[in-house]
């Protein structure tokens, strides 16, 4: 006889896959991060003056650095994707601090020290 197997509820394969769709976008959007890194570096472009280029004056910076017609258009795209990116992982955390805020076993999970909002539905998903 085969015994039978594990089928979570459904509420748990939803939040997996919305907690695949988080992890899916910010890994996409470090990819971008390192096309920007590499087109500038390739272009002497020196960014040491930045501590994180990606926040407000770094980004207005990118957006004003003189290059060539093709390497702005480059830029220019990469950021415009970044833009919509950090719209996505916007949306999805908000969507996961609502499911969140109405699960019991993660508002426990978060009264302990160094669990955050992400880290406690990762594990309430398993």
């Amino acid at each position: 006889m085969i015994p039978p197997s594990y089928v979570p509820p459904y509420e748990i394969r939803e939040m997996r896959s919305l907690l695949r769709q988080r992890a899916s976008l910010v890994k996409v959007r470090t990819m971008v991060k390192y096309k920007v890194h590499s087109l500038l570096d390739g272009k002497g472009v020196s960014t040491a003056a930045f501590s994180d280029l990606f926040g407000k004056r770094g980004v207005e910076w990118l957006r004003r650095v003189e290059l060539s017609t093709l390497d702005r258009l480059i830029l220019d795209n990469h950021l415009e994707h970044l833009e919509s990116l950090r719209r996505q992982v916007e949306a999805v955390d908000r969507e996961i601090t609502s499911r969140a805020s109405r699960d019991g076993y993660v508002k426990l999970l978060l009264s302990m020290t160094g669990v955050d909002v992400y880290t406690a539905l990762l594990i309430r998903s398993r």
